[in-house]
């Protein structure tokens, strides 16, 4: 009998994203970036209404060789919080950059891919 192998995905790991905020009012969006052995590092930065901020591509070196942090979550507050993971349903695969829009609809807050 033939030997199959399992089928192996490719990683849902997004490296860096934009958030625009299409609100009225200033929003504090908090990044946590993820790597190997459990490595974390979180962004914070608040972002006026209109304006938008990018979360750059991070990395680190170790033993000489560099890793890539991933986006793992981004949060959203302003009084109600919103809480995104942003691999899924947003990334398949290995993806450098997305852009995300923060909308606003009767008081809740909602995070979009574009």
């Amino acid at each position: 009998s033939p030997f199959t192998l399992p089928m192996v995905l490719p990683p849902r790991h997004l490296y860096s994203a934009t958030i625009r905020n299409t609100t009225s009012r200033p929003i504090t969006v908090s990044v946590t970036y993820e790597s190997i052995n459990n490595r974390k590092r979180q962004e914070t930065e608040e972002i006026a209404a209109g304006k938008k901020h990018k979360f750059e591509r991070r990395s680190f070196m170790t033993e000489g060789a560099e890793y890539a942090y991933n986006i793992s979550s981004i949060k959203v507050r302003r009084g109600n919080a919103l809480s995104i993971n942003s691999s899924a349903p947003y990334v398949t695969s290995p993806t450098n950059h997305l852009t995300f829009d923060i909308t606003e609809r009767n008081g809740s807050l909602r995070l979009r891919s574009t």
